[in-house]
């Protein structure tokens, strides 16, 4: 297991011993990644590698356009998931 913050966001990595195996990427509310790759594996799944993650902003990374809060108190959300898998892959290169 690798762990890099990067902007803000915290990705863990959980590497497959095989090449070639497929890569999911998990977003967690609060780091559930380890719990995800353990529960996989107990269950026999094939190998792939973990990539969880976590410390996102819910209400703009996750939503894709603006709107009131959903909840009384709640922060509004500011739609900016059209622009975060282009944040997390510039990251990544």
């Amino acid at each position: 297991m690798y762990t890099y913050k990067i902007d803000g966001k915290t990705l863990t990595f959980f590497l497959s011993t095989e090449s070639g195996a497929p890569i999911i990427y998990l977003n967690t509310f609060s780091d559930e990644g380890q719990k995800v790759y353990e529960a996989a594996q107990a269950a026999a799944c094939p190998p792939f590698t973990l990539v969880a993650i976590s410390d996102l902003d819910w209400n703009h990374n996750m939503v894709p356009w603006d709107s009131p809060p959903a909840f009384k108190n709640a922060a509004p959300c500011t739609g900016g998931a059209d622009d975060y898998p282009h944040a997390l892959l510039a990251t990544m290169c």
